[in-house]
């Protein structure tokens, strides 16, 4: 047994780990962007009330736009992500809500846009790694690296 077989298993390991790192980042990024999507789509039989804004905070982090608010709407409580816009109109003390009455718990915020953010974010993501896989394969052509010798 050579040194070289080692060292081609490793080879092998560190390619797998590699090529599935951006797949599960794609696919946990998307996720994220459906969760928000759905967040922004009208609640099937939905009630729509005026909720008591009860908490506002806004993160710390310099240029994060991460805002949440808690509102107590007919007798239940929750605490949302929200928009700079929906997080200023806060202030006022009352927000539009529309939950589901079959379970309170599934709230929104109607004209919350925080999938706007999220879109951005993916989007350029995915243009980050589109651009990676391209220089990847070029310079694996250039380096002749997958390609058959005859001969």
């Amino acid at each position: 047994m050579s040194d070289a077989e080692p060292r081609r298993g490793r080879d092998v390991v560190v390619a797998v780990v590699a090529l599935s790192l951006p797949v599960v980042l794609v696919v946990a990024l998307h996720l994220w962007l459906l969760d928000g999507w759905r967040d922004t789509r009208p609640i099937p039989g939905g009630v729509t009330v005026a909720a008591t804004v009860v908490g506002r905070e806004a993160a710390t982090a310099p240029r994060s736009d991460a805002y949440r608010v808690t509102l107590r709407y007919d007798g239940h409580e929750a605490e949302l992500a929200v928009d700079l816009a929906t997080y200023e109109v806060a202030a006022s003390g009352t927000l539009e809500v529309e939950y589901d009455p079959s379970q309170p718990s599934r709230v929104r915020i109607p004209r919350n846009d925080t999938v706007g953010t999220r879109l951005i974010a993916v989007v350029a993501i995915d243009l980050l790694l589109v651009v990676a896989a391209v220089s990847i394969r070029r310079s694996a052509r250039r380096d002749g690296v997958g390609q058959t010798r005859s001969g």
